[in-house]
């Protein structure tokens, strides 16, 4: 038996190691992102997509603007969709995609284009590929091309963090954004459509650039030019800039 005066200090011990007991807890797992459960499709990296170019893009030259993509499964019925910003241009009208990809084949999208403005700019690719009729998998990928009189280069970061800004000193009209077509007359009912479809109405058309500029709610302008760039139709889309000179 116990003695009695041992009996407190065996009590006291017993409660000290329940209570470390309690206190250990067991690190928690990370569950790696699975194509088997529905809600981590969006966490997945579906494409692997990359861009590079050809050479420096300084300013003037035509460089090569290359996307690459390696599928992690098959992706039938893929769209493959290059956006470009305000301070460069494409030499090829065609900037949009339809492929059969298979599982880790690489597939590369080539377009000829110009940065015409010093500064940095965010390029985008958008790919998306049908799951069944009411479900597809998307990934968007950006990189950044930063030209100036020092420097010429594509970059996976941002650097400056003034992304799609012209280099002047610049603001844009709250509410307004400009939307350039291609295929379609800007003037069409198909281009009107479109543009009522993601909640805007047409403010101005101007012909000679097939572009118009459109009246969308205050605030909403960034996630306009979201939905309305990955629209076949759409050439570009980006803010109503006001600039002004330096100085």
């Amino acid at each position: 038996m116990l003695d009695s005066k041992k009996l407190p200090l065996v009590c006291g011990a017993l409660v000290v190691v329940l209570v470390l007991g309690l206190c250990v807890q067991k690190p928690e797992t990370k569950r790696v992102p699975s194509l088997d459960q529905p809600e981590d499709y969006l966490k997945i990296d579906h494409f692997r997509g990359k861009f590079s170019v050809s050479q420096s893009p300084i300013v003037g030259r035509v460089v090569d603007l290359i996307f690459t993509v390696s599928p992690i499964k098959d992706a039938p019925n893929t769209t493959v969709k290059l956006i470009l910003p305000y301070g460069t241009e494409a030499l090829n009208e065609n900037l949009t995609w339809k492929v059969n990809l298979k599982k880790d084949e690489k597939i590369q999208f080539k377009v000829p284009i110009r940065v015409i403005r010093e500064g940095e700019w965010r390029i985008r690719a958008y790919v998306e590929s049908p799951l069944s009729k009411e479900y597809k998998i998307a990934n968007s990928y950006y990189a950044y091309i930063i030209s100036n009189k020092n420097e010429a280069y594509l970059s996976e970061t941002s650097k400056e963090g003034n992304l799609e800004q012209p280099p002047e000193k610049a603001s844009y009209v709250p509410g307004e954004v400009i939307v350039g077509f291609r295929k379609v007359p800007c003037t069409s009912t198909d281009a009107l459509q479109l543009i009522e479809k993601y909640g805007g109405k047409i403010k101005d058309t101007m012909p000679q650039i097939n572009a118009v500029l459109v009246k969308v709610p205050i605030g909403k302008e960034r996630e306009f030019i979201d939905k309305i760039s990955k629209e076949d139709v759409v050439e570009y889309a980006h803010l109503n800039y006001h600039i002004r000179a330096l100085g």
